[in-house]
């Protein structure tokens, strides 16, 4: 089960994902530099931000993460908005869905 303040990290990752793909960068860059920009905003490491997006999501590994980013980039968010669902209380849901 995420914490409340590792589901902000991650939907903070997605955030800036989000504005450096549509600025051209590639989605790894795009990842990359978001885990980069919200660790230096949480006071934290590289590694702890990232590590939120793939083990405490229950995934194999970063590419499976960015799998569920790419669809939802082109338009399909149900599969990343399940992942996030599927890993927080009930009561977080509405944090995701206003997302």
């Amino acid at each position: 089960m995420l914490t409340r303040k590792t589901l902000d990290q991650i939907l903070e990752v997605l955030k800036g994902v989000r504005k450096h793909h549509a600025m051209g960068k590639p989605l790894l860059k795009s990842y990359q530099r978001s885990v980069r920009d919200v660790a230096r905003l949480y006071h934290t490491s590289y590694q702890t931000i990232a590590d939120g997006c793939r083990r405490r999501l229950n995934l194999a590994d970063r590419d499976e993460f960015l799998l569920h980013v790419d669809r939802w980039l082109r338009g399909d968010p149900t599969g990343l908005s399940a992942l996030l669902k599927n890993n927080v209380s009930e009561f977080e849901h509405i944090k995701i869905n206003n997302w």
